[in-house]
């Protein structure tokens, strides 16, 4: 009997653990598109617009028991629903086990592949071992691009994520592949030791020549022949459509300002009252200006869609006007008073840019000045040569 009791304790105690079921909720939905490297996390459904398109789902696991780990999870359901399908295809689901990293070295999610090419590496190869026969100054030149290069690949993988987490100067570049761009400056140096083995271009060297050409060309002309065709639904590329789905053309959001936590979610109207009522007429809407006649009975607080950040100045009736940070999105708001006003939110320069276009300036200017003194003193040599050894220049 005491056999029975502890196994029907011992089977109370599993059974929570083992048939415990929860609803977990999506703690992050994005998707990505191909040609931008953000994920848009803000956005309210996940859209698969094309072959190269991943959709990302991430769901909070705050809710399971303190310490439920993968492998004691039995079974996990997701649902999804399509909104809407305006071109028929099929749709493939996986598990992402960890980080989703959409570029990385090789290829992208388009299953494009970004190498360096045999050709180009045999060449530089060639010029190394030519080059190390004999002394000559070329052979610093490869000391400092074979390195240079080697690194370039290097941050290109991923176990250089940790040199892109601590040095934020290295995000502007965005998309690690960019860095493609100085390794081929890299790998044409190398292979320019060649020019004076090739040339002139006569006999035996001609063959040479050839055969250099030949080895660039040739192993890539199998990247010419496209994999496939994609069938586009120009709907999904309007400019609303575009503001819809809160796509960023310029930067990718890589140069968001601090101040926008979150993303605001579209609005086609450019002003818009927050707090209170106010009719809007917008009289001139570009990049660095927007104005309109506001009119309220009661005052309102007004928010236009465009993010604080120095240089935007509110004015209003000719006056400038304090303006605050919504909480979230970082959009410009203000306070209007009762009755009608003139307001206008522009884009002025700052000190910190003046300094800027003036040291451009100076630059500029000092540039030129070498060049005239330089030119100058090319013209007083060239004199001098002219009058000739022995000769009185005041004759």
């Amino acid at each position: 009997m005491r056999k029975l009791q502890r196994a029907a304790v011992l089977f109370c105690a599993v059974l929570p653990a083992v048939t415990w079921g929860q609803v977990l909720t999506p703690a992050q939905d994005a998707y990505y598109v191909p040609g931008y490297a953000t994920n848009f996390g803000a956005a309210v459904s996940v859209t698969v617009g094309s072959s190269g398109s991943v959709g990302l789902v991430q769901f909070d696991l705050g809710a399971l028991p303190p310490g439920t780990t993968a492998a004691q999870v039995q079974r996990a359901t997701v649902a999804l629903f399509i909104n809407k399908v305006n071109v028929p295809g099929s749709i493939s689901v996986s598990l992402a086990n960890g980080a989703a990293l959409l570029f990385h070295a090789g290829t992208d999610p388009r299953g494009l592949r970004f190498e360096l090419g045999w050709g180009h590496l045999a060449l530089a190869a060639i010029a190394w071992v030519l080059l190390s026969r004999r002394e000559s100054k070329d052979r610093d030149w490869l000391r400092f691009f074979t390195p240079a290069a080697i690194v370039l690949c290097i941050l290109m993988f991923p176990v250089s994520v940790w040199v892109w987490d601590h040095f934020p100067l290295i995000r502007f570049v965005q998309f690690p592949f960019r860095l493609l761009a100085p390794i081929t400056l890299c790998i044409a140096m190398l292979v320019a030791p060649l020019g004076p083995y090739l040339y002139p271009v006569t006999g035996k060297r001609a063959l040479w020549f050839a055969g250099a050409l030949a080895l660039l060309i040739v192993p890539n002309l199998a990247h010419l022949r496209p994999t496939g065709y994609t069938t586009l639904d120009l709907t999904f590329w309007t400019p609303h459509q575009l503001a819809a789905w809160g796509y960023e053309p310029n930067t990718s959001y890589d140069f968001l300002p601090r101040v926008a936590a979150q993303l605001p979610a579209y609005d086609p109207r450019s002003a818009r009252a927050v707090e209170g009522e106010a009719g809007i007429q917008e009289l001139d809407r570009n990049p660095e200006l927007w104005s309109g006649k506001v009119t309220t009975r009661g005052g309102a607080l007004l928010e236009v869609s465009t993010i604080q950040f120095p240089g935007w100045r509110v004015e209003m009736d000719d006056r400038e006007a304090p303006a605050y940070r919504s909480p979230n999105t970082g959009l410009i708001r203000f306070r209007v008073e009762p009755g009608e006003h003139l307001v206008e939110v522009g884009f002025h320069r700052t000190a910190d840019r003046w300094t800027g276009d003036s040291l451009s300036v100076l630059a500029g200017l000092g540039l030129l000045l070498g060049f005239v003194r330089l030119w100058r003193s090319k013209l007083d040599h060239n004199d001098a040569v002219f009058l000739g050894p022995g000769v009185d220049p005041d004759l």
